[in-house]
């Protein structure tokens, strides 16, 4: 086992949260991750703002370290996967169709948060199972922003 890993109890079901800024929950074979924002880098240059080159790769780089690492089957993106429609840039859509193509066995799920909303539709070759509001699996209700109980 990691050192880095954490591992908590939420309503009795084991999850660890790993250095990869990922949840993990073995039950379900699935990570959790949130705001993403990817085309953010590509967004801000359009507007001259200067971002660094690179935060998709390590991004992309990190999600596919914890996929291996634990075997998880699902990754699921608790809101704002996109930053902006402009961000999508026609490099950036091609390299995550790319991504997906090699983790085509692990299905990708979004719960749409305010960015994704704004984003219109994402593109089909992403391979994504959207859910507008939220997701209820076992003791969890999934989501980009907290609904009252």
């Amino acid at each position: 086992m990691d050192a880095r890993r954490c591992q908590v109890r939420v309503g009795g079901t084991p999850l660890e949260l790993l250095p990869e800024r990922a949840l993990h929950w073995p039950e379900a074979r699935t990570l959790a991750v949130a705001d993403l924002h990817w085309g953010k880098t590509e967004s801000f240059q359009q507007h001259g703002i200067p971002l660094p080159l690179g935060v998709l790769e390590d991004d992309l780089a990190r999600l596919s370290s914890a996929l291996t690492t634990t075997g998880a089957r699902r990754l699921l993106v608790l809101g704002d996967l996109v930053h902006s429609r402009e961000g999508l840039t026609p490099a950036l859509i091609r390299r995550l169709a790319d991504w997906r193509a090699s983790h085509a066995d692990v299905e990708l799920v979004l719960v749409r948060g305010n960015h994704d909303l704004r984003a219109g539709p994402l593109p089909a070759e992403w391979h994504l199972d959207v859910h507008e509001s939220h997701l209820d699996e076992g003791p969890f209700r999934f989501a980009h922003h907290p609904t009252p109980s």
